[in-house]
Formats: structure tokens, C-alpha cells, sequence
């Protein structure tokens, strides 16, 4: 359950990872119980919603009480690599910030999991022009701005 909690009502999008498919039908049924029309299921890395660019990736979509899946494979889209392996906080840290910079060695994971969301979330028209949205993004120094925002938020809501 762990998996598909949410603390948002209203309308949004509800997004959550599994690892096992059959998880997946147990996801969508239970998130309906919940009133939630619109959610995405992904089959990423070790059960997250991160999506991987080593292999292939899976993506329900159920809007409404409709569902549908989608494989998408980072190699059709020119984003294969060897996903980076988890050693601590400390460099992943350092690699999100590079790759916010538009450098190291997540920038090709960002990118290739920015394009797949803003397309999902309806704000590109396929995956391809979402990948370009993230690169803009990314490199316009928009999300390092609001991340920096985020975490002065945070900061100061620590200190109170």
C-alpha cells in the first residue's frame, strides 16, 4: 500500500511504481476503490516510478475507468544507456544537480523521464516534442530554479 498512498484530493494525476505485474491490476483496482480516475501505473526501477534506460519500460495508463498499457523502449527514442547505480545520497545529490545543469550522468535518464511525464500529464503531444520540452526546461535553468525554491521553502520551514 505503501506504493499508492496520496495526501491530495481533488483532481490530479496519481502516478505509482511496482515491480511484479500482477501488482499493477491490484494498483488500478484499489486506487478506484479510492475514488481515483486518473492514474499511471509504471513498472520502473526497483519498484519506483523512475523509468529505466537500460530496458524497456511499462506504463499503464487508467483514466476513468478505462485502462491502457504502453512498452516503451528508450532505444527508439535514441536514450538507451546503463542506468546509474544507487551508492548514497551524496552523489546522487551531486548527479541530480549536474543533470539539472544539463550535465553527468543522469542528464539522459532525466530527460528520457521528463519527456514520458509531460507527455502522460497532457503537456506535450507525444513523447518525442515531451523530451524536447525537458531539454528546454532543463536547460533554460527553469526546474534548477524551482528545485532551489523548493528547498529554500523547505529550509525555512525546518528553521520555524
Amino acid at each position: 500500500m505503501e506504493l499508492i498512498w496520496t495526501c491530495h484530493q481533488g483532481k490530479h494525476l496519481h502516478i505509482s511504481g511496482y515491480v511484479h505485474s500482477p501488482t499493477e491490476e491490484r494498483h488500478w483496482k484499489t486506487l478506484e476503490l479510492m475514488d481515483e480516475e486518473n492514474v499511471i501505473t509504471v513498472k520502473g526501477l526497483e519498484g519506483g516510478i523512475d523509468l529505466s534506460i537500460s530496458r524497456s519500460s511499462t506504463i499503464g495508463h487508467y483514466k476513468n475507468q478505462n485502462g491502457t498499457r504502453a512498452v516503451y523502449h528508450p532505444k527508439d527514442f535514441e536514450y538507451s544507456g546503463q542506468d546509474l547505480e544507487w551508492t548514497n545520497i551524496e552523489d546522487w545529490q551531486r548527479f541530480a544537480f549536474q543533470a539539472l545543469n544539463g550535465e553527468g550522468p543522469l542528464i539522459k535518464a532525466l530527460e528520457w523521464n521528463a519527456g514520458i511525464y509531460f507527455f502522460y500529464a497532457g503537456l506535450s503531444s507525444d513523447i518525442k516534442v515531451g523530451i524536447n520540452k525537458a531539454k528546454e526546461v532543463i536547460n533554460s535553468g527553469f526546474a534548477l530554479e524551482h528545485l532551489e525554491k523548493l528547498i529554500k521553502w523547505r529550509q525555512a520551514n525546518l528553521d520555524s
